[in-house]
């Protein structure tokens, strides 16, 4: 086995064991073909593994682009697993994340319209920037269903030339066994932002076996507005920035205009876990001059113009139990209820005793349904508190409802100043514990005494409450991660709460590698192949890393959890 390279016209050398690398001029980066590789593990556990050499020989820095490439022959030649999840990890020569970015696309659609972008391929693009005279030893890791024994998180651009669009289209995934959330930042394909969503580990469709796509439950959208006429004034201006593309947790942010009056953004957010599917949104929305309207819908499940299922019951509560329950109304396209203020700590919604839209297609549905966990608005002038009401909604000859976080009675006129900040997670939960089948005994126990119910909505808002006691370093956040800057490279707090896996980022980290995670006094070691189970990200303002872990908590008490510099040997 040899390494193999072609480093025609580019002033830096790439080199990778057993594979062709191929210099494209016109673009500027050097292709390395990833297909045939044979797999480390099995299964769920099974990775990809390139060793690969960069060289700068020239007296100045130099950049190398990289574009590591699978086509449609290689995608299931070997790992047999599909590209609907995949997280690229470079790492050092010892194995270490490095922190230096992958940025995901791929596709799996096959209309022949797509041409030579149809069929299924994968591209993972980064840059190295190398010093003069630079030699050195790198690793690319690809992930699928599982990094560190947990299914991994990811975010790709997912092309939709092959599907029969032109769009931007974003794709996140827990897993290798379909979409999980997947956004359409410019709402041109559905007119909204959040399309599909599938839960996690449930029945398929189509009577396959498990580690397979689940049935579409997805519709939801940020900051619909409408003018005094009840025309929408559309999303205009969209940018997308990638932060993080997994696979402990992601990042990404969706921002642009509303109208000539209005900024918004959302920062959407996925984490590495084994039970169910929690999206997390940073919404942010400012108001720079007067603007009247005859609807706005800060948030809501499903949406106007996207809706896979309907929900016989919605309820609304908060941290310390239920405040309402009602049978839902389809039908429509209007109101159904009174706008609800929703108070209390951590106020919840739950849409159950779902349906489903696509009944020949067999498998589980889900229910659906969201916490608030911070908010803060000034809307018309005045602090706001959200409401929210039930709208009946006709979509395609087809009838259900969609519940909608709107702004207080009576308020029909944004004022300069106003604004409205929010972390909302949005719930995707099981049926039934039959429907289950992941390794969660926790989830699997709540279903068979609550499923079906608004009980597991409030569930996740009493014991996914992060509450956080810093001893060492400072808090910087508790959603979608709990994010503590280190002091001196060290960190330490107590956790109590928490569902699942729980993401824990620690920043300003001067190294991306030399540290060690204890859990309740353990050192943590989560690894299937060796450093595989968390993730490092590199921040180049500050120029320091980010290291996210994802600790398994089950609401049981209070944890001590500690990130410090490893002993030297």
């Amino acid at each position: 086995m040899a390494f193999q390279t072609n480093g025609e016209t580019s002033p830096v050398i790439v080199t990778a064991f057993n594979r062709p690398v191929d210099f494209d001029p016109a673009r500027g980066w050097h292709r390395i073909n990833l297909d045939g590789i044979e797999p480390e593990g099995e299964g769920n556990d099974a990775l990809e593994r390139i060793k690969f050499k960069l060289a700068n020989p020239t007296d100045e820095a130099q950049v190398a682009r990289l574009m590591f490439e699978k086509t449609a022959r290689g995608i299931r030649q070997r790992i047999g697993s599909p590209i609907t999840g995949v997280t690229a990890v470079l790492r050092d020569a010892e194995g270490n994340p490095t922190g230096i970015p992958v940025q995901l696309s791929k596709n799996w659609h096959n209309d022949p319209q797509g041409g030579v972008y149809a069929s299924q391929w994968f591209h993972g693009l980064s840059l190295i920037r190398l010093p003069a005279g630079c030699r050195i030893d790198v690793e690319l890791v690809l992930a699928y269903g599982h990094w560190g024994g947990v299914a991994a998180a990811s975010h790709a651009q997912l092309s939709l030339i092959g599907w029969g669009g032109n769009a931007l289209w974003e794709q996140s995934a827990l897993g290798a066994w379909g979409e999980s959330i997947c956004y359409d930042p410019d709402q041109a394909q559905a007119s909204c932002t959040i399309t599909d969503v599938r839960p996690l580990m449930v029945t398929p469709m189509g009577g396959k076996e498990k580690w397979s796509w689940t049935q579409n439950v997805g519709g939801g959208d940020f900051f619909r507005f409408f003018d005094p006429d009840g025309s929408r004034i559309a999303h205009t201006g969209m940018r997308t920035t990638y932060r993080k593309q997994g696979p402990c947790l992601t990042e990404v942010t969706y921002a642009g205009k509303i109208g000539d009056a209005i900024s918004q953004s959302a920062t959407v957010s996925l984490g590495r876990t084994d039970d169910i599917v929690r999206g997390t949104y940073c919404l942010r929305l400012d108001v720079a001059e007067a603007v009247d309207f005859s609807r706005f819908v800060i948030f809501q499940i499903g949406a106007d113009s996207y809706n896979s299922t309907g929900e016989r019951k919605m309820a609304v509560g908060n941290h310390d139990g239920l405040t309402r329950e009602w049978d839902t109304q389809w039908g429509g396209n209007v109101y159904r209820t009174e706008p609800l203020k929703l108070e209390g700590r951590h106020a919840w919604a739950s849409l159950h005793q779902a349906v489903p839209r696509n009944v020949e297609k067999g498998g589980a549905i889900a229910n659906r349904g969201f916490v608030i966990r911070e908010w803060k608005a000034r809307l018309g002038g005045k602090e706001a508190a959200p409401w929210i009401a039930e709208r009946g909604l006709t979509l395609h000859k087809a009838d259900s409802s969609t519940l909608d976080v709107v702004p207080p009675p009576g308020v029909t006129r944004l004022e300069p100043g106003d604004f409205v900040e929010a972390t909302i997670e949005h719930l995707v939960i099981p049926q039934s514990a039959q429907d289950y089948y992941g390794p969660n005994a926790a989830l699997r126990a709540a279903l068979a005494k609550d499923g079906d119910t608004w009980r597991m909505i409030q569930r996740e808002a009493v014991g996914n409450d992060r509450r956080i006691g810093m001893t060492t370093g400072t808090l910087v956040s508790s959603y979608p991660a709990i994010t503590v800057g280190a002091a001196n490279d060290r960190a330490e707090f107590s956790l109590t709460g928490g569902l699942g896996y729980v993401p824990v980022t620690f920043t300003a980290l001067t190294s991306p590698r030399g540290y060690v995670l204890t859990f309740d006094g353990k050192p943590v070691n989560q690894s299937t192949h060796g450093r595989d189970f968390w993730q490092t990200d590199f921040d180049p303002k500050t120029r320091t890393w980010s290291q996210t872990y994802n600790l398994p908590i089950h609401g049981d008490g209070r944890h001590a959890i500690r990130l410090a510099t490893s002993p030297k040997p």
